[in-house]
């Protein structure tokens, strides 16, 4: 974004829509200026997760647009309750030649460390990248490329247990904050996070500083962590 000169507009998703992007809301944010949408699916901090529905509406106002959207799909794998998660790039022809994805292993096969990812999308725009990036890294080594060719085309059973694990993970925080007198909680149905509202606490002490809560270590911490929230919102 800096090297091509490029500004960042955020636009502010709504606990109301499940902190989805809305077709009226990107329509609203698009201009003459605008290259790009960033689109993460499923979501962080919120851990929000678009279904098909969802991203036809959103397609619909791509269609009429001349620009791109960045697919970040690094949490495809991590949904929950049965969700369906659909690729941007599913959505059609028409809409596949203006999508890139970016994925990796860091999330769905916990390889954060190996540092693998990649991009998926039209010819001429990942020949660029190619470009660029030859210049800013030489590539993943030999061993992470390996590893993570492994992740991918091996088997899926940890992938699912681990799914499983963080579903019960995300249910135990989720009642805990429930529990907590004037505090929502937004119920996700992907990636390894919550995004509580704290509204009711703003004027007391934290002062509108948001706070995301991650489920992705074990149990045992996580019911220290609950407790201890617990305990110093009820000081407040």
């Amino acid at each position: 974004m800096a090297l091509a000169k490029g500004k960042t507009v955020i636009v502010p998703t709504r606990e109301k829509d499940g902190f989805r992007l809305t077709a009226d809301q990107l329509k609203s944010a698009i201009s003459p200026a605008t290259k790009a949408l960033i689109l993460n699916n499923p979501s962080n901090p919120t851990g929000a997760a678009y279904e098909r529905r969802h991203l036809e509406a959103l397609a619909e106002v791509i269609k009429g647009e001349d620009i791109y959207v960045i697919a970040d799909e690094i949490y495809d794998k991590l949904v929950y309750d049965g969700f369906l998660f659909t690729s941007f790039a599913a959505l059609g022809e028409d809409i596949k030649k203006k999508t890139i994805i970016v994925n990796g292993v860091s999330k769905a096969y916990s390889m954060t460390g190996w540092r693998i990812g990649f991009a998926a999308g039209p010819a001429d725009v990942i020949n660029g990248m190619s470009k660029m990036q030859s210049h800013t890294t030489s590539s993943a080594c030999s061993i992470s490329q390996k590893a993570g060719l492994e992740a991918f085309c091996g088997p899926q059973d940890e992938v699912q247990r681990m799914v499983s694990e963080f579903q019960r993970r995300r249910n135990y925080v989720l009642m805990k904050l429930q529990s907590v007198p004037g505090i929502s909680c937004f119920k996700p149905q992907g990636a390894f996070y919550l995004f509580p509202n704290v509204r009711s606490y703003f004027d007391k002490e934290v002062d509108g500083v948001p706070i995301r809560n991650s489920y992705g270590t074990s149990m045992e911490n996580l019911e220290k962590a609950m407790d201890r929230i617990i305990e110093a919102l009820a000081k407040l």
